[in-house]
């Protein structure tokens, strides 16, 4: 959290709003809450109402409103996120007897996007691409990254800020685990890895990464630093491009964060025909991919039976109440 005085100068100005959203943003981080992304959005709302003219002694209807505005190319999501957040704060201000709307009339708008599941075939084309990428040296160690980052997103079902935010230290090469930190909801886990997936890691290192230290990026960018997820767009495109999978665009997929997903599912089908007990393996799932609840978990349910129809009959049979004909993705 940065301190009193540069918040106040981010804001444009000090008073009880400010202080207010000050103390509100502390007392989240208190709690184990990450603040980043709370911060800058209230920073830009104390900024508009600055801007705007809005009265700065309280949180008016007009300016909870302007701020409420969906913007002609954002995502209903974010959206969301945006008028949510907000209206956290209102509910503070309020708590705190200050004059504040809280707008009670926000609604989560449900996507309709489907990620995109890996066929196995696919999966074996798309690391044999990778490994394959040609060499350019902007990014001499481009290939050795790409190769692994693959693998590690599929094979431990990671998110892709989980792979890229790993140091060297995180990655135990004797145990086979990986130490993810400060993840989504702001927890931590420990993630095991396959065999294959651990001598692929210990190659690794011995080529690329043999001499760093310990707080040292894994995934390391030529500029010694960490990798930023868009940059791995280009080689995620070229990759799929050369493994003969069509990419539907932006936003359309496949997205890098599918093989999360494709891991998931192939996991259930994988439990499936082995006839596990699903109510009893769901939690592990849960667990290991760090999910908050296994409301998230349950939804791979129905992406496995679209994926794999044949195996319906037996999930239907394996799971006391089959939800995915209930749950919307």
């Amino acid at each position: 959290m940065i301190g009193q005085v540069e918040f106040y100068e981010k804001a444009g100005f000090q008073n009880i709003l400010s202080e207010r959203c000050y103390e509100y943003l502390v007392e989240k981080e208190t709690i184990g809450v990450q603040i980043q992304k709370p911060m800058g959005m209230l920073l830009r709302f104390l900024r508009m109402c600055l801007a705007n003219g809005e009265p700065l002694d309280h949180a008016s209807k007009s300016a909870v409103e302007c701020w409420n505005e969906k913007d002609i190319n954002e995502t209903p999501r974010n959206h969301y996120y945006r008028a949510t957040e907000i209206r956290r704060f209102m509910q503070y201000l309020e708590k705190a007897g200050i004059d504040a709307y809280v707008d009670r009339d926000i609604r989560r708008v449900q996507s309709s996007f489907v990620p995109y599941i890996f066929s196995h075939s696919e999966i074996v084309r798309l690391f044999a691409a990778a490994d394959g990428l040609p060499y350019t040296p902007i990014s001499p160690q481009r290939v050795y990254v790409m190769s692994l980052l693959f693998r590690m997103l599929y094979g431990c079902g990671l998110r892709i800020s989980e792979a890229l935010n790993l140091v060297m230290a995180d990655v135990d090469l004797d145990q086979g685990i990986l130490y993810i930190r400060n993840s989504k909801f702001g927890k931590e886990r420990l993630v095991p890895m396959s065999e294959s997936l651990t001598f692929r890691c210990f190659q690794y290192v011995s080529n690329v990464g043999k001499h760093r230290k310990d707080e040292a990026a894994f995934f390391q960018t030529p500029c010694g630093g960490h990798y930023a997820s868009g940059t791995i767009l280009y080689a995620w495109r070229q990759t799929l491009y050369c493994a003969g999978i069509s990419y539907g665009g932006k936003g359309k997929g496949p997205r890098v964060h599918d093989l999360r997903h494709t891991f998931a599912v192939h996991c259930l089908q994988k439990w499936v025909e082995a006839g596990e007990d699903l109510n009893a393996k769901l939690p592990y799932l849960s667990a290991y991919m760090g999910h908050a609840g296994l409301y998230s978990t349950q939804q791979y349910l129905r992406l496995t039976a679209e994926a794999f129809p044949h195996i319906v009959s037996a999930m239907e049979h394996n799971f006391d109440v089959f939800p995915g004909r209930q749950v919307e993705l």
